[in-house]
């Protein structure tokens, strides 16, 4: 039997400092029926010289496009457009593989047909300032994926476990490009899951990288596109999205009381039990040390 072609598509923007590692692990796959697209989204830095020196060494496996900047689902989108895998793979630019992690997805995939995408287990790990790494899954059970669309810590890390049918994702629609960075993989898989039964390995192939530099930092912007991906669910899950929005402000005024003064902290505390004491208590507890990720 044949074995499938894997397109690996990797967006970078101005990821000089770690793009390197990211394609080091992709070419040190034990699987080898894979092309590598990356996209440069209209980079400031060395990257794009990277990326063309990659593609030189490597000109059968590595194919370098780039554009302004765009954000990274346009560059996804993109490099899915232009791929010949029936296959695609996603890894952030400052993210890293297991040398396994395609051969044992391939094979996850070839014995169950009926599967159309399937994620890894992780590891967070990165700077002194975050805790230290640890291990997370997802099952794709809908109580996760809700789990997940209520901001609590469920999440596979879709961006960079995901291995999916091309074909799925393009009837899915893609990545939403008005998501921008926020909340893009988590509209991405709860489409996905519409179109057909999606898995995990119960397997750490993937380390996801923590920095205060990431976008998703930035938890203004990221509350903004999550509350753009419940009005899109408004009218076909009204009540999850009411709670997605209780949750949204739940979690605004904890990194609200987080930045505070201390003395400040306890009426800020106070007001939310009053509001939305189910919330804070099923939510703050769940996001520990002040909703570090």
């Amino acid at each position: 039997m044949t074995e499938p072609w894997v397109t690996v598509i990797i967006p970078c923007f101005d990821g000089e400092e770690f793009i390197s590692e990211a394609i080091e692990s992709v070419l040190g796959q034990t699987y080898q029926n894979w092309d590598l697209i990356v996209v440069d989204d209209g980079s400031t830095d060395s990257s794009l010289g990277l990326l063309r020196k990659f593609a030189a060494d490597y000109p059968r496996q590595i194919k370098v496009l780039s554009g302004p900047n765009r954000g990274a689902c346009h560059a996804r989108n993109w490099a899915i457009a232009e791929a010949e895998g029936g296959l695609v793979a996603l890894l952030d630019a400052d993210d890293v593989w297991h040398p396994q992690k395609l051969e044992t997805q391939v094979h996850y995939l070839v014995t169950h047909p009926d599967v159309l995408g399937v994620t890894t287990g992780y590891s967070l790990w990165g700077q002194e300032s975050h805790p230290p790494a640890n291990e997370r899954y997802f099952d794709w059970s809908r109580t996760e994926l809700i789990d997940w669309a209520m901001l609590g810590r469920s999440a596979p890390a879709l961006c960079s476990t995901l291995l999916v049918s091309r074909a799925a994702v393009i009837e899915s629609g893609g990545f939403d490009v008005d998501l921008v960075s926020f909340a893009e993989d988590l509209d991405l898989a709860w489409r996905l899951s519409a179109v057909g039964r999606m898995a995990s390995i119960n397997a750490l192939l993937v380390r996801v990288r923590l920095s205060d530099s990431q976008i998703h930092r930035n938890s203004e912007a990221m509350l903004r596109g999550i509350a753009l991906f419940y009005r899109k669910l408004s009218a076909s899950h009204p009540r999850l999205t009411q709670r997605g929005l209780a949750r949204i402000e739940v979690y605004r005024l904890l990194i609200e009381a987080k930045n505070s003064a201390p003395n400040k902290r306890p009426k800020l505390i106070c007001g939310l039990l009053f509001k939305y004491p189910a919330d804070l208590v099923r939510f703050g507890a769940r996001r520990h040390r002040w909703l570090v990720l």
